[in-house]
């Protein structure tokens, strides 16, 4: 017995030496995998201990206490200041209002995306609490087909001040917090958004000119055109506007973008009538140069070098030279990589009215064997979305100083080529007037004929019928009558006699 005890013995402690290690390894694992769930978003939250013990904090089902919102504002205040990259990194889950109100305590902390439509902005009214470390957050209504939704925010579109909000397209990237009872008794979800993207899809100036609604259609959220700063570089506050709009024209074609361009020419117009009697001289002059220009179906360069701010958005069309094409690497730029862009194209278009200014076209493509360079000469057409007046620097003759300059910049999809009618060759002249002599040559011998008939018709037509004397048929003929010498039978009278007398009935 105790034999088998001592054999037992070394397989007891094998056996708890080997629990104890698949016990650190399952630990250990879980812990890894905890670690790599963990999103920068959620990490950089859990800074500011915004840990999963504070967000059930809050109380589903009722309204928000005057210490739950002190807490909505700060997390919407810190939300504010992530860098853009925390976003990028920290991917937020579509959801709708139904599922919000199905399991909130699934979704509580978590980032989520969210779209519908904004019914009306509620701004709180008072001075702002002096407890809370920034101005108070605007609490904005919006609703899918599921129901009614709550985003709390400090930043909205800028142009909705220009209109009453009633239903206009949204989506928000945010932290869900909890359900809240609003005062008509509604169970509504809470999301904490650092901003509210505006998708207008409707033509409605001066909040929404005619680009700004492609450009909701395409899902680009028109609020970014807000922070654009005219007559400055490509900013870094800007970039994020720049490269989405650029990849949202993946969605459409070079063709399409001018067709789209096209169509607007009519309102176009019309919108630039209403302006030639305006009491501003200089508006007068700026309508009666964009409306020479619409009467031959052409947009005017003019309005984007002239009033910038108004026509941020704005989509047009031009026909002209492309004098230079640069490849643009951005392979380093965060903002392009998140929405899949490593490279652009820079093209320098001159038209007949820029007055040897150029307008600058971003694109994403280019057509087969389109040169590339500083020295090119290509007509092409090109269409797209202004985004601001861009300063650049302008190299002298020597080659080293440079001047500030400063051009139109659009957002495009690529050029369209404009065929030239192809010069024609000697031997289609050669043959042209070859032609136009064959059909001379037979205008003269339809002449020549012509007056052969008339010559024929003057002489023996006109023999035919002169009066004949009847009384004569019927006398025998004489030997004068039947002896016929040669200039008889030359005449003919003869037949012409037969020829009465066989088709000319008698009395």
């Amino acid at each position: 017995m105790k034999t088998s005890l001592r054999v037992l013995a070394p397989l007891r402690e094998t056996f708890i030496t080997a629990c104890l290690v698949c016990c650190c390894l399952f630990l250990f694992a879980s812990t890894t995998i905890a670690q790599e769930e963990a999103t920068p978003l959620a990490k950089s939250l859990a800074l500011d201990y915004w840990d999963e013990s504070r967000f059930a904090k809050f109380e589903d089902g009722v309204p928000l206490t005057i210490d739950e919102r002190r807490e909505v504002e700060r997390l919407v205040s810190r939300l504010s200041n992530f860098d853009r990259r925390v976003f990028y990194a920290s991917p937020s889950t579509e959801v709708t209002t139904a599922e919000l109100l199905a399991d909130p305590a699934k979704y509580r902390g978590k980032p989520v995306r969210w779209f519908g439509k904004a019914e009306k902005l509620i701004k709180p009214e008072g001075p702002s609490d002096a407890s809370s470390p920034s101005e108070p957050a605007m609490t904005c209504i919006g609703r899918d087909d599921s129901g009614m939704c709550l985003m709390m925010t400090r930043s909205v579109p800028e142009r909705w001040s220009l209109f009453e909000l009633e239903s206009e397209p949204i989506g928000v990237n945010g932290v869900f917090v909890k359900l809240v009872e609003t005062d008509e008794g509604v169970i509504a979800p809470l999301i904490a958004v650092p901003h509210i993207e505006w998708m207008p899809t409707k033509w409605s100036p001066p909040a929404v000119n005619y680009g700004m609604s492609v450009l909701g259609i395409l899902g680009i959220d028109v609020a970014l055109l807000d922070n654009i700063v005219q007559r400055e570089r490509l900013l870094g506050s800007e970039t994020m506007a720049f490269y989405r709009i650029l990849a949202a024209t993946r969605g459409t074609t070079a063709n399409e973008l001018s067709n789209w361009a096209q169509r607007h020419m009519p309102r176009h117009r019309e919108e630039w009538a209403g302006l030639e009697k305006s009491p501003d001289l200089n508006e007068r002059r700026l309508a009666a140069e964009v409306l020479r220009q619409a009467k031959e179906d052409r947009y005017s360069v003019a309005p984007f070098f002239n009033q910038p701010k108004d026509e941020v958005g704005q989509l047009a069309v031009f026909d002209g030279v492309v004098r230079r094409a640069l490849r643009i690497d951005t392979s380093d730029n965060a903002d392009a990589a998140a929405v899949g862009i490593d490279h652009y194209y820079e093209l320098a278009l001159f038209t007949d009215d820029s007055q040897n200014n150029p307008l600058v076209f971003c694109v994403l493509d280019l057509p087969e064997g389109f040169p590339q360079g500083d020295d090119v000469r290509e007509q092409v057409r090109l269409a797209g979305f202004f985004f601001k007046t861009w300063r650049y620097g302008s190299r002298e003759g020597d080659g080293r100083s440079s001047q500030i300059r400063f051009a139109p910049l659009f957002i495009g999809r690529g050029p369209l080529r404009l065929v030239e009618p192809a010069e024609q060759p000697i031997w289609g002249w050669i043959a042209g007037i070859s032609f136009m002599g064959v059909i001379a040559l037979v205008w003269l011998a339809n002449i020549y004929r012509a007056r052969g008939d008339r010559a024929f018709a003057a002489s023996t037509l006109a023999r035919i019928k002169e009066p004949v004397d009847l009384s004569d048929l019927d006398r025998p003929p004489s030997a004068e009558d039947t002896e016929l010498g040669p200039a008889d039978e030359q005449d003919g009278d003869d037949q012409d006699s037969d020829y009465l007398r066989r088709d000319r009935p008698l009395e």
